[in-house]
């Protein structure tokens, strides 16, 4: 057939079936791809079989597969000749159900993004891309994509006879765009990067993206329903925003809908341990009492939810110790361990360290004063400076001096030293408006950055996004000063003034020095 002896059947297909042929002189191995019998009757099929070959031939790139003749047989059989490809489909590699290793996803994934991106630049859409036209080829360089089958490739700016028969649509249902589901054929290269992403969330989860028991069904999934996060289906997946919190801690209410993103940026419903009298009645009372934060936790979830996830904003020490057990369950180490190791080293943070357990401060440092606790009184606040800060874990037990602050408060703002520019890029738009609070991170007209709080400290760091300042303030006290009607306050609080935290008032004045004032929420 085409002057190759045909050694073997290879494969049969819904089009055609596949042989290996030899060259009967320098035995050189290429695949026989000959249309059915029936499908040769119909003049659809033909043209595109004939366009497969056609615009395969047209390409030349490592990871679609080259085509080499086109012929007739005596019996008037159409056939192809193709590069013989030893290896297997994707399709078959999927048909455990189970995910991929990562380096094969990462593998697969951009060889095929590479032949995509070349048959779009000379205009050609696949519009049939899944796993049973991705082929993996086993070379001695490691497994290398070929794309297969491009029959029901589309054209920009076509201008021969349309290949799709009236009522049809071009496409395997699991992997249609909605574009395609719809009937549409105008599509462009974005049905292709869908398919392409069906594909990649199918690798990493060993699951089909849109499952249906019929066409009609999977097509309507694609339409108006979005698959759940690869990750939360995939234990060994990195984490990610959009994960649920189920996936990692266990009994939290309305768990299998709170996201990670939900936690940082306080809209999860997950009320606040300090707001109840089973916390405050013991720290109060013995404020040299060690907390566990699992028990703190469990404070906070007894009270949840507080509200659906996502409804409002609502800020809770909760949300960011659940986020302490998640940053522990993933790299499987103390907490205190991973700051040091992605916070700290990278940041050249020397004088910052997280005191556990421990009281004891490094010299030198200042006595803080607070009217919080049982013994303060207006005219007597208590001395909180040894209280135990165990209650704060990964919501604030942090000590640092004004250097590393400065480091640190730079770094919030940018990025720069901690995340890469996608990734501060998200936390950025994730702030709601010209004010308001994102991923773990507020913002008040380019001001981006964070209060903070124990008994007898109370910090402020932020950043000037309009002229590349940081500014700290670290105060003594967490007295607050003012019209406050829930807050309590010295005998000779000014009255008259507004209601605020003593290093929010040193850096509203500050920032009105700089040019750039700072408009704090109300406190109360």
């Amino acid at each position: 057939m085409g002057g190759y002896l045909i050694v073997a059947r290879v494969a049969d297909g819904a089009m055609g079936r596949v042989y290996e042929g030899r060259h009967p002189e320098t035995r050189a191995r290429v695949a026989i791809k000959v249309l059915h019998d029936r499908i040769a009757r119909d003049h659809v099929a033909v043209e595109r079989f004939k366009r497969e070959f056609d615009v395969a031939r047209e390409m030349n790139h490592p990871h679609i597969v080259k085509v080499l003749e086109f012929g007739e047989t005596p019996d008037h059989s159409l056939f192809m000749t193709m590069e013989y490809l030893e290896g297997r489909e994707l399709a078959k590699a999927l048909a455990h159900k189970q995910p991929l290793a990562k380096p094969a996803i990462i593998r697969c994934v951009g060889q095929t993004a590479l032949a995509l991106d070349y048959a779009h630049s000379f205009g050609f859409i696949h519009r049939d891309l899944k796993p049973d036209n991705i082929f993996l080829c086993d070379t001695p360089a490691g497994v290398e994509v070929r794309i297969l089958d491009f029959g029901s490739v589309k054209l920009q700016m076509e201008t021969g006879p349309k290949l799709t028969a009236l009522g049809t649509t071009l496409g395997s249902p699991y992997y249609m765009s909605p574009e395609q589901a719809t009937g549409q054929s105008d599509v462009d290269q974005r049905s292709d990067v869908f398919a392409l992403g069906a594909i990649l969330w199918e690798m990493v989860t060993g699951r089909v993206a849109f499952e249906g028991p019929t066409v009609a069904a999977i097509l309507k999934k694609i339409l108006h329903d979005a698959p759940a996060p690869a990750s939360s289906l995939n234990r060994d997946a990195p984490p990610a925003l959009d994960d649920v919190i189920d996936k990692y801690v266990q009994g939290v209410p309305n768990g299998n809908r709170i996201t990670l993103r939900m936690l940082a940026d306080m809209t999860s419903g997950v009320a606040s341990y300090t707001r109840s009298t089973k916390f405050t009645d013991v720290l109060f009372s013995r404020p040299e009492t060690v907390f566990n934060p699992d028990e703190l936790i469990d404070i906070g979830l007894a009270n949840s939810p507080a509200f659906e996830p996502g409804a409002r904003f609502d800020y809770s020490n909760t949300n960011t110790m659940l986020l302490g057990k998640v940053i522990e369950k993933v790299t499987n180490r103390p907490v205190a361990e991973v700051f040091e190791q992605q916070v700290f080293a990278p940041l050249g943070l020397t004088s910052t360290s997280w005191p556990s357990t421990t009281t004891t401060l490094p010299d030198p440092y200042a006595q803080g004063f607070t009217l919080q606790g049982d013994a303060a009184s207006p005219d007597h606040p208590s001395n909180a400076t040894n209280w135990n800060p165990s209650w704060g874990w990964t919501a604030g037990e942090l000590i640092s001096d004004m250097d590393d602050m400065l480091t640190y408060g730079r770094a919030l703002g940018t990025g720069q030293g901690l995340l890469d520019a996608k990734t501060q890029a998200e936390r950025l738009r994730s702030i709601p408006g010209a004010a308001g609070y994102g991923i773990a991170m507020g913002c008040v007209d380019g001001w981006v950055g964070h209060t903070g709080e124990l008994p007898g400290y109370n910090t402020s760091v932020f950043y000037d996004t309009t002229s590349d300042t940081t500014v700290v303030i670290q105060a003594n006290s967490d007295i607050a000063s003012g019209s406050c009607p829930d807050s309590p306050t010295l005998t000779d609080n000014p009255e008259q003034s507004v209601c605020s935290s003593p290093a929010t008032r040193v850096f509203v004045g500050l920032s009105t020095a700089l040019g750039h004032p700072f408009s704090p929420p109300t406190q109360r």
